[in-house]
């Protein structure tokens, strides 16, 4: 079993020779959930800098909010079989979101994932930030770059899969989602030019 602390937010700018650790593609949905748990699987494609494939199956217990925008929960994870992913996709319960993570690091050992969604979602970006305790998760200062936090309970994947692109872009306001949207562009560009054409 791991713990997820996490804080969740939009970006502000793509910074000029962003270093990115690591390039994954997501496609994930859920199978079960209820108020305070989630079944949730994943095919992972790694791009850069491994090239490998492998299937997740996810349990998550949301425990309560320990602020306003940190969410923890306890998560257990188990590889799969691609049989046995193919068996439960036919189960899943909402919307598959496909998406590419983009890990980079900062400062402490910290690190954050960058989400660029496709499908329904295309043009959406998010970024999160996994944090050891909430102390230093509601005592941490971001970097200039990592712009408005946005937390969990109205954006996590959880519920983005029972959303509709309307429904986000009513929520943010088309103005705001046409700036993720050129951000999106700008950084799926960049990730392109500088890690996946080589």
């Amino acid at each position: 079993m791991s713990k997820e602390i996490e804080r969740k937010f939009l970006v502000k700018y793509i910074p000029e020779n962003l270093i990115i650790d690591k390039i994954i593609d997501i496609e994930q949905m859920h199978i079960y959930k209820d108020v305070k748990s989630s079944i949730r699987i994943r095919k992972i494609d790694y791009l850069y800098p491994d090239n490998k494939r492998e299937y997740i199956y996810t349990l998550k217990v949301h425990n309560k909010y320990d602020h306003e925008l940190i969410v923890s929960k306890d998560e257990y994870e188990y590889q799969i079989k691609e049989e046995e992913y193919k068996i439960l996709k036919e189960q899943r319960i909402n919307s598959v979101i496909p998406k590419t993570r983009v890990f980079v690091s900062l400062d402490n050992g910290l690190e954050a994932e960058i989400d660029l969604y496709h499908g329904y979602l295309e043009g959406f970006m998010t970024l999160e930030i996994e944090f050891p305790s909430t102390d230093i998760a509601s005592g941490y200062n971001v970097d200039d770059w990592i712009g408005e936090e946005i937390g969990y309970k109205d954006y996590s994947n959880r519920m983005l899969a029972n959303m509709t692109r309307e429904d986000i872009v009513n929520a943010l306001t088309q103005s705001k989602f046409n700036k993720i949207s050129e951000l999106t562009y700008q950084l799926n560009k960049y990730i392109t030019k500088h890690y996946l054409d080589k």
